[in-house]
Order: structure tokens, then sequence, then C-alpha cells
């Protein structure tokens, strides 16, 4: 069987014992699958680091000066799509979190991580996929469900009738027949709805009326 090459590993972070001891936990003395191509401390240099060492993936420290971490991740995203990038952080507050994802991190690990399981998220990233330690997920969701809640807040009666009667798998007919109104009032009507609660289509919408309690609430 042929050997699998080692994911490049590139680390920006200004915490210069951090980024050495990570280099040395990532070490060929110590793992295998990884090789750690080079490293640089401000964030400034982050598309000089990818263009000299051309790494699978970057990690990179959120908390860095100007133009800081989320600047970092941003100029390697636009330049560089095909690199992956892991976040990292000594802080778990959620809205940096959201913010390095938006910026186009493709995951995020805080600096508390045990080292010994550090070689999992990395090679989960490299291979396409998005890695959130599980109690970041937790709050995320759990964010995500109060947001969802407060959808019903504003809507009038017969947009929650309307929205019920789309999360009932209703067609655009029935829901014409029990309003009468044409198909193409009701697709109007639909059309504001799914704005007015961020969704594109009907199983959005569904989805959607679930996790607002929708279906719960008394007609």
């Amino acid at each position: 069987m042929a050997k699998t090459e080692p994911i490049r590993v590139a680390i920006l972070d200004d915490h210069l014992l951090f980024a050495q001891g990570l280099a040395f936990i990532l070490g060929p003395d110590r793992n295998e699958e990884v090789v750690v191509v080079g490293t640089a401390e401000r964030a400034s240099e982050a598309e000089d680091l990818v263009r000299r060492c051309r790494p699978d993936l970057l990690l990179v420290d959120l908390a860095m000066p100007e133009p800081g971490g989320l600047g970092a991740i941003r100029t390697v995203r636009r330049r560089y799509p095909q690199v992956r990038i892991l976040a990292l952080s000594g802080t778990d507050s959620l809205g940096l979190i959201l913010d390095a994802l938006a910026a186009g991190a493709d995951g995020f690990v805080p600096k508390s991580a045990d080292p010994a399981i550090i070689t999992a998220p990395l090679r989960a990233v490299a291979a396409g996929w998005n890695v959130l330690p599980r109690a970041v997920l937790d709050r995320l969701l759990e964010s995500t469900d109060r947001a969802a809640g407060t959808l019903l807040e504003g809507l009038s009666d017969d947009e929650r009738s309307l929205w019920r009667m789309v999360a009932d798998g209703l067609e655009t007919a029935d829901i014409g027949e029990r309003l009468h109104v044409s198909d193409s009032t009701v697709k109007r009507l639909m059309g504001s709805l799914f704005r007015r609660i961020g969704a594109e289509n009907r199983v959005q919408a569904a989805a959607l009326a679930g996790r607002a309690g929708l279906l719960d609430a008394v007609n």
C-alpha cells in the first residue's frame, strides 16, 4: 500500500512559545501524518507564508494585532482558496468563532485543546470537513434555536396560518382553496413570508416552523 503524503501545515501565531510547542507536537518524531512547513508571527505575513511554504492547511491564531487573525483568514481565503484554514484562539467567544467562519475558516480549535488529539481535527479539515468542538457546536445550535424562537414575533395571524400550511405540506392549490385566493396570490404571499422568516424554499420554511415552535402553537 502506498504511503499517504503527510499534511503540509503552516502556523500563523504571534505567541512564539505556543507556535514552537505546536510545531514540536506535530514534528516528525511525534507525528508522521503532518509536516510543519513554516511559521510566521504577524498576521500581515499570512499571504507570504502561504506563498513560500505552500501548505495544505494553515493554522491561524485569531488574537493577533492588525490586520488580525480575521484579516489573515480573509486574505488567504481570497488569494489561495485551495488552502484549508483552521482558526485557533485562547477564548471560546462564540461571536469570534462565527466571525472566523464567516471570514473563511474551515473550523475552530481552542488553544486549550488536548495536544494529544490535535492531529484528528487537522486531518478532518485537510480532508474537506468543517470542524468545531462539541461544546461550541452545542452553543451555536442553542443560539440558533433561540433566534428561531423569535421568528413568530411580529408575524400576523394570517402569516402564521400560511406558514403552518406550508409546514404541513399543503400544495399551492390547496392553500389557495383554503384562503380563497388564486395560485399566483399564494405564491406572492409565500414569497413575502419566506423573506420575513429567512427561508429560501418550502423545505427550509418547514424546518424553521418546527424550531420556532409554530407546530406546537394553538390554532
